[in-house]
């Protein structure tokens, strides 16, 4: 398993050639719009509560298209963005440019560290939006899609909560979405109609994709009803997660590092952190991965 993801790099290539898609050896030119192919999956059991990447001089040879950005990043669908590049302070900004920015809250600079295009978490805190993040609530009921996508670099490989990379809940038991870091795989928990309102039952990339190396986890749900993982723009896990978005709860907050009431702190190193309202495909997946962590 762990050689497949070293090779990610020259098949992720080859699946966008593959796609219809034109590169350079300077950058990603055009986004193909392939669909998702399957995989192994990996579910259930009962609920548990409890170096960067450089792609210099790509800017120049991007081909502008409308659902790519200048550093070739789909943009399409997207809702949050935080990039980290802020440096200092207690406030990381929502640098989507999509509606109201949901701009996120350091509860104690003390246990982070920033460095260039990054947040590190040396300590327990947790980094909150003031209030509701409801242009995801409502952008996701309305699309019943998502992609939850970060680029993250753990301090300690084995993790467990599961630690909350990236939540939108209210405590240890209730959520709509959380990404997370369980021993050495990552989680993810969606709650739907069809599930409970912890977002059971769970979805986990395949075993050993969780190490203390700077990794592309992107997490998805179409209007298929089929949930995917993706860890350095490769497909891993691949099994169905029914049922629509309408049970959400419209006011839970968007956070990072921790969950908000109940503690299941995450350490680790942010460079990029994503949310759409909808799936993004294979093709696209392996497009934010070639772009980087920048």
């Amino acid at each position: 398993m762990a050689s497949r993801y070293r090779s990610a790099p020259v098949l992720v290539m080859t699946a966008i050639l593959a796609a219809g898609c034109s590169v350079d050896v300077t950058g990603l030119r055009r986004v193909g719009d392939a669909g998702r192919d399957g995989g192994p999956a990996r579910d259930g059991g009962p609920a548990r509560d409890g170096g960067r990447v450089r792609d210099g001089g790509r800017d120049a040879s991007v081909r502008r298209d409308a659902n790519v950005s200048p550093v070739g990043r789909i943009t399409a669908g997207l809702v949050v963005l935080y990039t980290f590049d802020e440096g200092t302070g207690t406030v990381v900004d929502d640098m989507s440019g999509v509606g109201s920015p949901l701009d996120l809250i350091i509860a104690d600079v003390g246990a982070v560290s920033w460095g260039p295009g990054t947040l590190t978490l040396t300590g327990d805190t947790i980094v909150e939006s003031a209030g509701p993040a409801t242009k995801v609530i409502n952008r996701c009921i309305a699309s019943d899609q998502i992609t939850i996508e970060a680029w993250v670099e753990p301090t300690i490989a084995s993790q467990s909560g599961p630690a909350r990379i990236v939540t939108l809940s209210a405590g240890g038991f209730e959520r709509d979405f959380t990404l997370g870091h369980e021993l050495d795989t990552y989680e993810a928990r969606l709650r739907t109609d069809t599930g409970d309102l912890n977002g059971m039952p769970y979805v986990l990339s395949s075993a050993g994709t969780a190490t203390t190396r700077l990794t592309h986890v992107v997490f998805v749900r179409g209007l298929d009803g089929i949930a995917a993982f993706y860890v350095d723009g490769l497909e891993g896990t691949r099994i169905p997660k029914d049922g629509s978005f309408d049970n959400w709860d419209t006011s839970y907050s968007f956070a990072l590092g921790n969950e908000l009431g109940t503690p299941r702190p995450w350490r680790g190193t942010y460079h990029l952190v994503a949310i759409y309202s909808r799936a993004l495909s294979t093709t696209e997946i392996a497009t934010n991965y070639v772009a980087g962590a920048d």
